[in-house]
Formats: structure tokens, C-alpha cells, sequence
């Protein structure tokens, strides 16, 4: 038993009972003229206190999800001011029902769409006694009409697509997002994005919105919206974020920092990579007299520092040939060009890196360009077959007996196989083992130490 002072001309007060927290343990909502009082059922301990006041005679408190959000509400009228109503600012209460018809409420004598039932159940035996009450409320009820006492949304993202056309002063993305959970999701959730992960930075906010709309549990909703930047090469979309938390923050400690409820708040982070990065629309390498002309062009960039060129000989070790401004921030079609005057005798190897303000850095496609000297000791070199399936037969004619280096690459100037063996003047026959290798385009290239010769098979099932 427990005893609490009250303030009441009357003689007259209200109250009713609501597990908020959903711990099993019922809070008292107690009002008298003056204050209004969240109070801990087992122990009259003293858990939420307002100021109140009311000159009637009958201050009863109401609980409902008075706007169906997802979250229960405590309703009463204050100072003469009308109705007050009030919800949690920390950790979301329960979901309850939506329905208090008048002063006399009873569970089972209303339906959740207001309709009466014609013999309403027994509040006594309905859902294992758990309705055995007067003027309490009941949580959210499932489709059975029982007490959906473990429901709660779960809100997840499941895809996003961005628009550029207005960057870098504006963009929009569309998400789609899913309710995962048993509960509706409320409206008024909050959707914020952020320009870097606001779990290890101080992340700035590029929008906020919310849902306005309920999703109900397995349901998905597309949602499109304005960023006022998009100059970020990533950017982070938070579901159920106000915004109002200081960042960093953790979503297993800090978690939840809104009104609205879920089961689980670690999914509720989706990173847009690149949001507006450098567009290459293509890159490439060709023989212009005795030089190389490399060109490429972009369709969109955004804190593009810079170009470089870089060259290899082996597609291993990569030599600086030119840097190139980039335009820092465009949504126009660019086209960049330059040359490379001093290109390798045989095989060269190039490739586009593609730099950032911030030094993040990306590379193109290799494109590869030959130069052939005028007298060759290796010459006539051809695979069969080709494609293959496993085994290739390299041929190599050379006019004297040589040592070389036999060197097959992929697409990606990855060496795959590296061999070093003897060739005799005049025809060889080499037997290449490929069934090993993934299917795709390969490069097979002869080395004698002055001269390279390539060649490309295509590996097949």
C-alpha cells in the first residue's frame, strides 16, 4: 500500500491505469485540480509530474492513441485551456486503442471502428481476464480482438534511387521502405538524411521529412523528397530520426529518439553510395601517329579535383603520365582529351584515376594500345582455339632461340598466370593450361625482355 498528498477542493479526483512501458506492471494516471501525475503502480513512486489545473468537479484522465500514430496518449483538459494532450519524450508507450467513447468506458462495450456491440463480451473471461477492468484502457488489439501486447513496427529501408538533375545546389531521393514489424507504423515517423554516417561523425542534415502516411505490418511505401545538397559522395537516410539527437550517436545505446516505437532501431540506417559522383561515360586509348590520344567524357561531377593518366607496362606497375583539371561540379556532358608523346614500344597499359576535393579517388576500365617495332624476332603469334573451353595452344614463331616470359591477364590487368620458358628459331608450340580460369576475356602476352606481343582469348564453359 502506498499514500500520496493531493490538492482537491471537491473531494472528487480521477485516475486510471496503463502499463506504458509494457513491463507487466501497471502506472497510475492520477489528476486532481492542480496537477497531473504519472505514478508507479507497485510503489506510488512519482514518474511523471505537470501542472494542471481545472475547476470541475470530475478530473478524469483519458489514455488513447488519440491521432493513430502507433503510441499512446494521456488526454485531459488543462488550465482552461481545452484538451491537453500528452505523450512520452523518451522511449515510446505501448500502442493502445484509439477508442474511449465515454465517461463510463468499458473495453468490451465498444468496437475499435465505434460501433456497439449488440452483447458485448465479458470483460471478465475476455483475453484470459486481462479486460477485467473499468475505466482502463486496453493496448492495441490484434485481428482476434485480443491485447496485442508484444506488437511494435519495425520499419526498414528496402531501396533508394537518386535524382542529380538539380545538383549540386539540390537532388531528391526515393525510398522504398517496408513495415517489417506487427504493428502499424506511424505517420508521423521521421525520415532524416545526412551527409556522413551519424554513428561516427558529426553528421549535417541534408532533409527531413515524415511518412505522412500509416504503414501497416508487411506493408511498403515509396517516398520521394528534397535534398538541400547533394555535394556528399555518401549520404546516410535514418528512419525514425527527428534530428534532434547530437551526432554521432549509437542506435543500440541512444535508440529510440522519437515518440514512435519499434522492435528493432539497429536497420533502421541505409547509406546512398556516390550519391553524385563522377559520371565517366566512357574512357579510351588509340594510336595517333606516333603517340597515344586518350579521351573521356562525364555527364555529371560533383568535387572532381582532378584526372590523372596512368600507364604500365605490365599492368602491374603504374607510371603518372598527365594530370588533368577536373570541372569540380557539372551536370553537363564534358569532354577531357590529351596524349601521352613518349608511349612504350609494345604493349602500354592505361588507365583513368578520377580524384575528389576530399582525396577519395576512383579508377576507369584499362584500355590497352600497342606499338610494333619494325623488326620483330617474335612474330605469328596465335592461340587456337579461341575461344577455348580449357587448353589453348599458343603459337610462336621467332626468328632465334629465346627465353620469354608468357603472361595472361584479365580485363583488369590482374595477372592471372605468369610462365618463363625457352623457345627455339623458328615455330613453337605451347600448350596453355585455362581451366581454371572464370569465364571472361583474357590476355596472353609474349615477352622476350625487348619486345611484347599480346594477344585475347575468350574462356567459355
Amino acid at each position: 500500500m502506498w499514500t500520496i498528498g493531493t490538492s482537491d477542493g471537491s473531494s472528487i479526483t480521477g485516475s486510471t491505469v496503463y502499463d506504458f512501458d509494457g513491463d507487466g506492471s501497471f502506472e497510475v494516471v492520477y489528476r486532481d485540480e492542480t496537477t497531473l501525475r504519472i505514478l508507479g503502480g507497485k510503489d506510488g513512486n512519482q514518474m511523471f509530474s505537470t501542472s494542471c489545473t481545472s475547476g470541475t468537479r470530475w478530473e478524469y484522465p483519458v489514455v488513447a492513441d488519440v491521432n493513430n500514430d502507433g503510441t499512446t496518449n494521456i488526454v485531459c483538459t488543462c488550465n482552461n485551456l481545452g484538451l491537453t494532450t500528452f505523450e512520452s519524450a523518451t522511449d515510446p508507450w505501448i500502442p493502445s486503442r484509439s477508442v474511449w467513447n465515454q465517461h463510463g468506458y468499458n473495453i468490451t462495450n465498444i468496437n475499435d471502428d465505434l460501433t456497439v456491440p449488440t452483447v458485448p463480451d465479458n470483460n471478465v473471461t475476455k483475453a484470459g481476464g486481462q479486460f477485467n477492468n473499468f475505466l482502463a484502457q486496453a493496448v492495441k488489439l490484434d485481428t482476434n480482438g485480443d491485447p496485442a501486447t508484444n506488437a511494435t513496427a519495425d520499419a526498414t529501408i528496402l531501396d533508394v534511387s537518386t535524382d542529380v538533375s538539380g545538383c549540386p545546389l539540390a537532388g531528391s531521393m526515393t525510398i522504398t521502405l517496408e513495415n517489417i514489424g506487427d504493428n502499424d507504423l506511424s505517420s508521423n515517423t521521421y525520415i532524416t538524411v545526412y551527409d556522413g554516417d551519424p554513428e561516427t561523425t558529426a553528421a549535417n542534415i541534408l532533409a527531413t521529412i515524415t511518412l505522412d502516411t500509416i504503414v501497416k505490418p508487411n506493408e511498403t511505401v515509396i517516398r520521394t523528397f528534397t535534398t538541400n545538397d547533394c555535394s556528399t559522395d555518401d549520404a546516410y537516410i535514418v528512419i525514425n530520426d527527428p534530428g534532434t539527437t547530437p551526432r554521432p550517436y549509437s542506435f543500440s545505446e541512444d535508440f529510440p529518439i522519437s515518440g514512435v516505437a519499434e522492435c528493432d532501431y539497429t536497420n533502421n540506417q541505409y547509406r546512398v553510395n556516390n550519391y553524385l559522383p563522377v559520371e565517366l561515360t566512357f574512357f579510351k586509348a588509340q594510336k595517333e601517329k606516333d603517340n597515344v590520344l586518350l579521351q573521356w567524357e562525364t555527364v555529371a561531377e560533383i568535387n572532381n579535383d582532378y584526372f590523372t593518366i596512368e600507364k604500365s607496362k605490365d599492368g602491374i606497375n603504374w607510371e603518372r603520365v598527365t594530370i588533368v583539371d577536373g570541372a569540380g561540379n557539372s551536370t553537363v556532358e564534358l569532354q577531357y582529351e590529351t596524349y601521352d608523346y613518349k608511349p612504350y614500344l609494345g604493349i602500354s597499359y592505361y588507365r583513368l584515376q578520377q580524384t575528389d576535393f576530399d582525396g577519395t579517388y576512383e579508377y576507369s576500365e584499362i584500355e590497352i594500345v600497342e606499338f610494333k617495332s619494325d623488326y620483330k624476332n617474335l612474330h605469328n603469334i596465335s592461340a587456337h582455339p579461341n575461344p577455348t573451353k580449357g587448353v589453348i595452344q599458343l603459337e610462336i614463331s621467332s626468328n632465334i632461340s629465346d627465353q620469354i616470359d608468357i603472361k595472361a591477364t584479365d580485363v583488369n590487368g590482374r595477372v592471372i598466370l605468369l610462365e618463363e620458358i625457352t623457345i627455339e628459331e623458328g615455330k613453337n608450340i605451347i600448350p596453355i593450361q585455362l581451366q581454371d580460369f572464370t569465364n571472361g576475356v583474357y590476355f596472353i602476352s609474349v615477352n622476350n625482355g625487348d619486345e611484347i606481343e599480346t594477344i585475347q582469348i575468350v574462356k567459355t564453359k
